[in-house]
């Protein structure tokens, strides 16, 4: 039986239907990058665009955007744990 089921794994992986758990950390933190990085022009671009913001109005923008980014930073610490919940509430 173990043998059927280990067969029956790469099977999956095989046709990408089963993916490594690091593969996937690999592949959400690599577009969590790229987002931070979008996310980390958005003060300068809505300051460029109306410039008659008050410093305030930015500075509050970017206290919201640094805790996007945060988050996505920590992505890759995040993924065990979520997926051990995952496989909690689905098994």
């Amino acid at each position: 039986r173990a043998q059927a089921d280990a067969q029956e794994l790469k099977n999956a992986r095989d046709s990408a239907e089963v993916v490594e758990t690091a593969f996937c950390t690999f592949v959400l933190s690599r577009i969590a990058g790229e987002i931070a990085s979008i996310l980390d022009g958005i003060p300068l671009s809505v300051q460029r665009r109306f410039p008659e913001l008050e410093n305030r109005h930015v500075d509050f923008l970017k206290r919201d955007i640094i805790k996007a980014m945060n988050k996505a930073a920590a992505l890759d610490e995040l993924i065990p744990g979520l997926l051990s919940e995952y496989i909690e509430q689905s098994g």
